[in-house]
């Protein structure tokens, strides 16, 4: 059973999952595991003030020296490891990238809870949404993960 429920708003919204899949999370793996690095002085707690921030904003601007930069993504359809990858995939949902501004409008995302996963490791609760823009009916997709 998936971490990951999906709540379509139109049919044949099929766009999104492709693009959507590298943010998404399988449930034996948290989404967003923060590490620190190089930087004793932090806490959990300093990273969940962090994350708050980046959600907020849609990860703009996303605040790279709090993230292991080798940090690994993997969901159900695809995997990726490296921020510089999970950064170009949350810039393209966002709309930030000229090839995510023609697929996707109106994206955002809900941070509902942070669990303490032991020094410098965190887990994520929230809810994405977008618009698919080149879809005629402009079906909304809004995804809830860990």
């Amino acid at each position: 059973k998936s971490g990951v429920t999906m709540a379509w708003k139109a049919p044949w919204a099929v766009l999104g999952v492709v693009a959507l899949s590298s943010a998404l999370q399988a449930p034996t793996r948290p989404l967003r595991v923060m590490r620190l690095h190089g930087a004793p002085q932090r806490d959990t707690a300093e990273l969940k003030k962090c994350l708050e921030r980046e959600y907020r904003s849609f990860f703009d601007p996303m605040e790279m020296e709090y993230y292991n930069p080798e940090v690994e993504f993997k969901d159900p359809l695809t995997s990726f490891r490296g921020m510089g990858k999970y950064k170009d995939n949350v810039d393209l949902l966002a709309g930030r990238t000229l090839l995510g501004s023609f697929l996707f409008q109106d994206a955002g995302i809900d941070l509902h809870s942070v669990e303490d996963l032991g020094p410098g490791r965190v887990r994520t609760r929230w809810t994405l949404w977008l618009t698919a823009r080149v879809l005629p009916w402009r079906p909304r997709a809004e995804f809830t993960g860990v």
